[in-house]
């Protein structure tokens, strides 16, 4: 039954008139309210009134933090006593303002839980400076509470079928979705053409440059955009608009096409090799931070060429992460050698699994292998009937919308690890600019079938590092973030003391995040590194790559 707050605490309305009663409360949950209260109102006596009333839980003042995001105070503060004060030490300072030890404590003799004594509520604006300008106390912190966000699965049409042919289940794309990002990142794709499509984010917000003739924009004609449309597809699908498939995000993905290709007949026709190389020079001034390649040469293993060579490194030295697709394969007509760029030093080299979770037997392969993507996927077609020419000899689509069809090979694998290290990137924007370290992350998060708990450096010639895991990727950057707002603050410490010794909510989305040492443990000493860290400017919690089962 759904309670109305008027009966619920009808003795709250007739002593407090100057409840805000022009505007509805606003309702979180059929349990849970927000009251802004007009001036005037004794907050000490109206708290006090609350959590006497047998009908309330909870209940707790609000503010805005230096975010703008609500925050929840509890009547509980986390103290830190400096080295060699104890709480006999500030007992004057807490018998004048109220306040008492908590009976749950922390379980380390330099952090203390105090409490306002039953009716002691006091204006935190003066309590907390208070508390600070005591030489007894490091930091004075309030007990926050928390709202945990629910898991997130798409609305999209084609999700389940996306699931099993993007094999998204097997990224653990799902689970990744449940982290919050924080910043807006660049992706660059050099490839053929695209349209519109139903499945983009709307108003089409594709933009780039069409180095086929040297148009500020890429070709919309119907006739050259065809595996652009795949690849783009792949990473961009429009999430959560009740339509197709489900990409890996579009909110804080700023996808960009550099078009090298395009269809004359039933022919590719592509730019020369230096305008190429123009096309990763001007993604690397256009401010790129990923660049995508789901094209190359796979006739020889030791082919290179030097003007789009120079290019990659300088994009890589300018801090920007060059993917690339392995090659496909095709014995006896062709080697299965990983080709150009993929062989490259300085490339994210993305290799193709098939359905079985091994090496497809026409993915390229070998030492410069790095990860693996999926080889045969459900990706973005033209609409309806449009195309080049050959479309009408496609193979059946995969879905009974002939908008979408399910495409194969190494390109549709290099969107996959561009797109996940996008996301990566979105969640720790500290982390761009650091090619390497962002190539580490992806190698070191892939799931492998590897020992729990272990880091797993294993590498084949065959499957690389292993299948890319999104879910894995976005973990290993984000311990010590709790309450997943996409940075670390005095509020994860409260809500880490709040897990492990009041009772509170586990960290979101996963109880890992609280492992900040990276031993496979939740305990004090994450506790105290997070202290450390957030006031005492100690080493942030690592990236880890220690995954329980």
């Amino acid at each position: 039954m759904e309670l109305d707050t008027e009966d619920v605490i009808p003795e709250l309305f007739d002593s407090y008139q100057e409840f805000d009663m022009d505007s509805e409360p606003l309702r979180l949950t059929t349990d849970l309210y927000r009251f802004v209260l007009d001036t005037g109102v004794n907050i000490d006596s109206l708290m006090l009134e609350l959590n006497n009333n047998l009908s309330v839980s909870t209940a707790a003042r609000g503010g805005i933090d230096e975010f703008g995001g609500e925050v929840y105070f509890t009547n509980q503060f986390v103290v830190d006593l400096a080295d060699g004060s104890t709480i006999g030490d500030v007992a004057g300072f807490m018998a004048e303002t109220g306040l008492r030890v908590s009976p749950e404590q922390l379980g380390n003799p330099d952090l203390v839980i105090v409490e306002f004594e039953q009716g002691g509520w006091h204006a935190y604006s003066d309590l907390i400076p208070a508390a600070a300008a005591l030489a007894a106390i490091d930091y004075f912190v309030p007990v926050i509470l928390f709202q945990i966000t629910l898991l997130y699965s798409p609305n999209d049409t084609y999700w389940s079928t996306h699931q099993f042919y993007l094999h998204t289940a097997k990224q653990n794309l799902e689970g990744a979705l449940d982290f919050n990002l924080a910043d807006f990142v660049v992706i660059y794709f050099c490839d053929d053409g695209v349209v519109d499509h139903e499945d983009w984010p709307q108003p089409f917000d594709i933009v780039g440059y069409d180095y086929t003739d040297y148009d500020s924009s890429f070709s919309v004609d119907t006739n050259t955009s065809w595996h652009g449309m795949a690849v783009l597809g792949v990473a961009y699908s429009q999430l959560d608009n009740d339509t197709g498939l489900a990409g890996y995000d579009n909110e804080f993905f700023g996808v960009r096409l550099h078009q090298i290709s395009r269809m004359i007949g039933n022919s590719i026709s592509w730019v020369t090799n230096t305008v190429i190389a123009a096309s990763v020079y001007g993604a690397v001034n256009a401010g790129a931070d990923i660049i995508s390649h789901s094209w190359g040469k796979t006739e020889s293993c030791w082919f290179t060429h030097t003007g789009i060579a120079n290019a990659f490194a300088l994009a890589h030295d300018s801090g920007v992460l060059n993917v690339a697709a392995a090659g496909n394969c095709d014995i006896p007509y062709g080697s299965c050698c990983i080709g150009f760029p993929g062989n490259l030093p300085n490339v994210l080299t993305v290799g193709g699994l098939n359905n079985s979770g091994d090496r497809h037997n026409e993915s390229s392969y070998g030492p410069a292998l790095d990860v693996m993507g999926y080889f045969e996927v459900i990706t973005l077609d033209q609409m309806g009937d449009n195309g080049p020419a050959y479309k009408a000899s496609e193979s059946a689509p995969c879905v009974s919308d002939n908008s979408y069809n399910c495409h194969s090979g190494t390109s549709l694998a290099a969107p996959q690890a561009a797109a996940i290290a996008g996301l990566v990137l979105a969640r720790r924007p500290d982390l761009k600019n650091n090619p390497d370290l962002l190539t580490e992350i992806l190698r070191y998060s892939t799931d492998d079938g590897g020992t729990p708990c272990e880091i797993d450096s294993s590498f084949s010639y065959s499957l690389g590092y292993g299948r890319l895991d999104a879910f894995r990727a976005l973990h290993a950057v984000s311990r010590g973030d709790l309450d997943n707002d996409a940075q670390i603050t005095i509020a994860d410490v409260v809500y880490l003391n709040d897990y492990m010794f009041t009772g509170g909510p586990e960290p979101v989305p996963d109880l890992m995040l609280a492992d900040v040492q990276c031993d496979c443990a939740v305990d004090i000493s994450d506790l105290v590194w997070l202290v450390d860290h957030v006031f005492l400017s100690g080493p942030p919690p690592v990236i880890c790559f220690k995954y329980p089962d």
